[in-house]
């Protein structure tokens, strides 16, 4: 520390305040106006910020590289956020547009769903083309009842012609001029099956 309140340099008297810094000298003050400076606080023993190893030049500059280093972490830990940030940024905007994709796909399928009930409420039995379907579902089962009738009847027919009027119905005799012809025809078995 500086010894005494008054130093003299250069044949001049200068006060506390006006302390010599590199051959600077500060306010000079003479005569006995000039007011001592108030001590130094000073801790007991050696374990204050100021001990007797370290000068106020060096508590501020190690507050300086402290401040510096935790200033460096901060920019270091925002450019890592920032980051962080822009990083989140770009998977939302990436999650928003799979969530329209997924939304068109949804209201797409929505639209095929309403379109396939309304044909499935169109079949149902009460109404529309289901009524038209059982409708014709029971004129067929009438077909197939009747038809069988109606084949029986031809073959009798048939049989009527052969023995009364010599009909053969797989070709033409020729002998008589007058001679009963046909064309061939074979009634199927089955309805359900003819082309």
């Amino acid at each position: 520390g500086l010894a005494g309140t008054q130093a003299s340099m250069g044949g001049g008297t200068l006060g506390r305040t006006g302390g010599t810094f590199g051959g600077f000298s500060g306010s000079q003050s003479t005569g006995t106006l000039a007011r001592p400076a108030p001590p130094r606080p000073e801790m007991p023993g050696n374990r204050g910020f100021l001990s007797r190893h370290k000068t106020v030049g060096v508590v501020v500059g190690e507050n300086g590289a402290q401040a510096s280093a935790l200033m460096g972490n901060l920019y270091t830990a925002l450019k890592a956020l920032e980051e962080d940030i822009a990083s989140d940024e770009r998977s939302l905007k990436e999650m928003n547009n799979n969530l329209g994709k997924i939304q068109q796909e949804a209201d797409r399928l929505g639209r095929q769903i309403a379109t396939e009930e309304a044909v499935i409420d169109a079949m149902s039995s009460e109404k529309g083309l289901g009524a038209a379907m059982k409708s014709f579902d029971g004129f067929m089962s009438d077909v197939r009842s009747s038809y069988g009738t109606c084949r029986e009847k031809h073959k009798d027919s048939i049989d009527l012609l052969k023995k009364d009027f010599g009909y053969n119905p797989a070709f033409k005799k020729g002998t008589d001029k007058d001679a009963f012809t046909g064309a061939y025809h074979t009634m199927s078995k089955d309805p359900s099956k003819m082309r």
